[in-house]
């Protein structure tokens, strides 16, 4: 695009008025933000520039600051619609005018197209957002060296004794007062994410000079991803521009690596405030830009990091004043979508996406680590809109997304995946059967719990993916334990590889981020939070919104001649009257609310904001509006259809019942406040099925069995509940399996069967489990008499002791003796093993072949299983034996 011939910096603005987009779908996008801008002309030549676009409503406000030595300002206006945008502007007063067509990508965060000039210059451009964000400052001290002469031209000199000055603990920041200007050090200290606070006095207080004190300060401040790093800068919150009130001279290091040197004669420049500064002391009027080299960049790191700035003073006052440091980066390029066919289920994306079983908890995500979270910061979530601590979402530390059956995502069902990339596979004991896909971007998705049946590898080499490919299958392998995980689900999470390794699993659980971004004007706590593991200092991560599809949202203006705003399923209809002001209103989709066991949305909810143009939220109106909501594409089985009703809440938390008309599934209430509308209606079935156990073989004592176990696990609904949809189980801690039929365990040894079913409205019943013994191994047993001969054949009563042993190998359950007596004339009882019995040494004459006794023992095992023994004596009919 041509530039004028002048120099310095280029400020471009334009004003543009939006048509309404036809669909949301189509790319109603909030386009307020900074971008990085770049013209590419027809002859190759490029210009580099900063666009800041401030949407208000219909309005854009785009101002464009070129970094090159030309200088040009335009005019003009435009609008967007079906994301694509054009552009007619001016310059010089109408002496120039050009032409812009663009295209609104990546989900609201690329611009491209081509543009015209009337002196027939052309070419494209490219825009990408930029993201503004300020590490929070974890640690600052100071140390100064008293009575050290200082000069201007000595300062340099001394930089590295003051570097090697011990910094005092007990000074957080810097104040040692000054008679003039007054400090306010409670100016200083509140409001802002980064903090410093240098102050110098000079023996003399009336005149410049040397100074007699040579001063070090000393921040440190954590860091998480430093890939899309563009930009460096120290700045004052009480000024627009990129600079910052300096002393005389400073001395800046990042990491122990030297920046930059700002001072009188070294691009700083002088206000002529004559010492009295706007806000606390923020030195005598002198400043320099406060954007660092791009150097600098370089030295910073994951993890903690280190700012020294060295400084002296040749007056009686001075300072640093109050700062703070402000990164510029790139945002990451979204290539992500949800990883089951939620479209073939028939919601949009908006609708699956929302629909969440478990969010990731911002505060804090350490779930795969299993650190523990500080106290405080348990049993609550912190979700991707902030609003602070909530104790009813699910669940604390949970570093991913679990969808389920609210998300259209069933058992059994393809899992997909998110983005093209080299998977690979793993296995644990809390993921299950895990697949793992580098996106070659430095990004990694995992999704657990699959089933082991359909997974697109069982090896930890990768294999390339496409996006959309079926990687496996939603089940329930791993820890997955009811009620509480809400049965078979994918857990689906993404990791950023912050060192730049390519090892994913060093990145855990620092690296893990939530790919809906961080939606909130808060700081969001994970990227700001240090800790230790596995021995080394770490912190949290800045998280992107990186879905291909955004969430649906709608800005637009409301004015007092009332307007139709539409978004998805919800319609609101305010008459003429309703606001006597012209109002910005913001419709944001939001998750699903589940306010109780019995009551639940149907589908996602709403967030409604009007402000007015001083920004001030107006949340109640003149007059009644309507709002509406069409559920004609919801599936509402298992909700009582005569409790259907719109539901509005103040916090998203606390809900009322809003009078409503149902016609066709159509929703409809009159309401003339804001700003939570949610669709809901009670639930038909709360009650989980419950399920029995059948164990079917040849039984000795109870759970004990000597033949093959089949198992049948029988599901029953409670009495006008939907249905059982799945039962699960696993057999001797293996993974969850889906039950479908009977099955048999053939293996002897002890066998633990856990099971538990879930209804069609996911009521899930707490795990049972049956434990039973398959023994199949017959038992041993051996039986000896002494004496075994009884002589002479007197008629008189011989002690036999009976011995011998019966053995199992699990447990012998029971013996029984029985002696057998030829005559059947004795009969003794014995009990056991070691018993003495009286046998009648004695025989009948024509018995040629002698008396006999028989003693036999029968042993069981607990299983049934049974063996025996016999052992003879004999009373001989002579001594011929």
């Amino acid at each position: 695009m041509l530039k004028s011939t002048k120099f310095l910096i280029v400020v471009i603005i334009f004003f543009l008025t939006l048509g309404k987009p036809s669909s949301i779908n189509a790319g109603n996008y909030d386009l307020t933000g900074k971008w990085n801008w770049t013209d590419t002309t027809n002859n190759g030549q490029n210009y580099f520039g900063t666009a800041q676009i401030n949407q208000n409503g219909t309005t854009l406000t785009l101002t464009w600051q070129w970094k090159d030595q030309n200088n040009s300002q335009w005019s003009g206006n435009g609008f967007t619609s079906n994301a694509v945008f054009s552009l007619d502007g001016t310059f010089n007063n109408g002496q120039l005018t050009a032409h812009w067509d663009g295209e609104v990508l990546d989900s609201g965060n690329k611009l491209q197209g081509t543009w015209t000039q009337s002196d027939r210059q052309h070419g494209t451009f490219v825009a990408v957002r930029l993201i503004e964000f300020k590490p929070l400052l974890i640690w600052q001290r100071s140390t100064e060296a008293q009575n050290k002469v200082v000069t201007e031209t000595s300062i340099g000199s001394e930089v590295n004794e003051a570097l090697q000055l011990p910094l005092d603990a007990n000074q957080t920041v810097f104040d040692n007062g000054v008679s003039t200007p007054t400090v306010n050090k409670n100016a200083v200290a509140s409001g802002i994410f980064w903090a410093s606070w240098s102050q110098y006095s000079s023996p003399n207080p009336t005149s410049c000079g040397p100074i007699f004190e040579l001063r070090h300060f000393q921040a440190k401040f954590n860091l998480g991803n430093l890939s899309n790093i563009k930009k460096i800068k120290l700045v004052s919150p009480y000024y627009s521009q990129d600079i910052i009130p300096i002393n005389d001279n400073l001395y800046l290091y990042i990491n122990g690596n030297f920046v930059t040197r700002l001072g009188t004669s070294y691009g700083a420049v002088n206000r002529g405030m004559n010492g009295h500064a706007l806000v606390a002391n923020e030195t005598d009027g002198w400043v320099a830009n406060g954007v660092l080299p791009t150097s600098a960049i370089a030295f910073l790191i994951s993890g903690q990091n280190t700012l020294d700035i060295v400084a002296g003073e040749t007056c009686r006052w001075g300072g640093m004043g109050k700062l703070e440091l402000v990164l510029e980066a790139d945002l990451p390029t979204p290539f992500l979508d949800l990883p089951w066919d939620y479209q073939g289920q028939g919601l949009s994306f908006s609708e699956a996406a929302l629909a969440i079983n478990s969010y990731f908890d911002h505060e804090y995500p350490m779930l795969s680590s299993g650190l523990a979270e500080p106290v405080g910061k348990q049993n609550s979530v912190i979700f991707f809109r902030g609003g602070g601590q909530n104790f009813d979402l699910d669940y604390s530390s949970h570093d991913g997304y679990d969808y389920g059956k609210q998300a259209r995502a069933n058992i059994g069902d393809p899992v997909l995946a998110a983005a093209a990339g080299c998977a690979s596979y793993k296995k644990t004991a809390a993921g299950g059967h895990v697949i793992l896909i580098d996106h070659q971007n430095g990004y990694q998705t995992r999704y657990l719990h699959l089933q082991e049946d359909g997974l697109i590898t069982k090896s930890s080499s990768c294999v390339q993916v496409t996006k959309g490919q079926q990687i496996g299958k939603v089940g329930a392998t791993g820890n997955v334990i009811p009620p509480g995980e809400l049965g078979a689900h994918i857990h689906f999470m993404v990791i950023q590889d912050k060192n730049n390794d390519g090892n994913f699993d060093d990145n855990i659980p620092d690296g893990v981020i939530d790919p809906f971004g961080w939606q909130s004007t808060q700081a969001d706590p994970w990227p700001n939070y240090s800790f230790s593991y596995a021995g080394q200092s770490r912190t949290g991560n800045t998280s992107f919104y990186l879905w291909t599809k955004a969430i649906a949202n709608l800005s637009d203006q409301l004015t007092a001649n009332g307007g139709f705003f539409e978004l998805e399923r919800y319609k609101l209809n305010f008459p003429q009257g309703a606001t006597v002001q012209n109002l910005n209103l913001e419709i944001q989709a939001q998750p699903i609310a589940k306010p109780s066991n019995f009551l639940q949305s149907i589908g996602s909810t709403i967030k409604v904001t009007t402000k007015d143009l001083f920004g001030n939220v107006v949340d109640t109106f003149q007059d009644f509006f309507t709002v509406t909501v069409d559920f004609s594409s919801s599936d509402i089985s298992s909700y009582d259809p005569n409790s259907i009703a719109i539901y509005s809440s103040e916090d998203g938390i606390n809900w009322t019942e809003e009078e409503t008309t149902i016609d066709e599934k159509t929703a409809s209430a009159q309401v003339n406040h804001l700003s939570y509308f949610a669709l809901m209606a009670q639930r038909l079935d709360t009650i989980a099925p419950t399920t029995t156990t059948v164990l079917t073989g040849d039984q000795g004592e109870a759970n004990w069995f000597r033949t093959d176990v089949q198992v049948t696990l029988n599901a029953q609904d409670n009495t006008g509940g939907l249905g059982v949809d799945y039962t699960m189980y696993k057999i001797d801690g293996g993974d969850w399996q889906q039950y479908n039929l009977p099955f048999t365990l053939v293996e002897e040894g002890t066998h633990s069967i856990e099971f538990y079913s879930a209804d069609k409205d996911e009521n899930i019943e707490s795990i049972k489990n049956v434990v039973f013994n398959i023994d199949k191994t017959v038992p041993t047993a051996t039986i000896q008499a002494n004496p075994n001969i009884l002589w002479p054949p007197n008629n008189k009563l011989v002690n036999v002791e009976v011995s011998g042993s019966a053995s199992d190998n699990n447990q012998i359950a029971n013996k029984i003796f029985e002696v057998r007596d030829e005559y059947d004339q004795v009969e003794p009882t014995i009990t056991d093993f070691g018993t003495m019995v009286q046998l009648q040494a004695s025989r009948k004459g024509e018995d040629k072949d002698g008396r006999k006794y028989e003693i036999r023992i029968l042993a069981a095992d607990l299983a049934g299983n049974e063996t025996q023994a016999t052992t003879e004596i004999l009373v001989p009919h002579d001594q011929r034996w």
